[in-house]
């Protein structure tokens, strides 16, 4: 969670859940399910600028430029994610 007393709506938490499947057949499989909520200030967007044009953090206006910027942040988020050991 981050903390910024100074700019509340720069704030932002997020709460995550997750899954692990594992096997042992023949070698180690493992499968992750994962869910994270963010909740967002009311000034959190994309590609963010200050009020005299120059980006709020520097690259984000290369890095997050197109149709979502100045769009809320995803809130919600699924991750799979799968590993196997030999």
């Amino acid at each position: 969670m981050s903390h910024d007393l100074e700019a509340p709506a720069y704030v932002f938490a997020a709460i995550t859940g997750r899954v692990a499947v594992s096997s042992h057949y023949l070698s180690g499989e493992r499968i992750y399910l994962q869910y994270s909520r963010y909740s967002y200030g009311d000034e959190m967007d994309l590609n963010a600028s200050w009020p005299w044009g120059t980006p709020l953090v520097a690259g984000s206006n290369v890095l997050q430029q197109g149709p979502y910027s100045g769009k809320t942040p995803d809130e919600n988020i699924v991750r799979m994610q799968a590993d196997i050991t030999f």
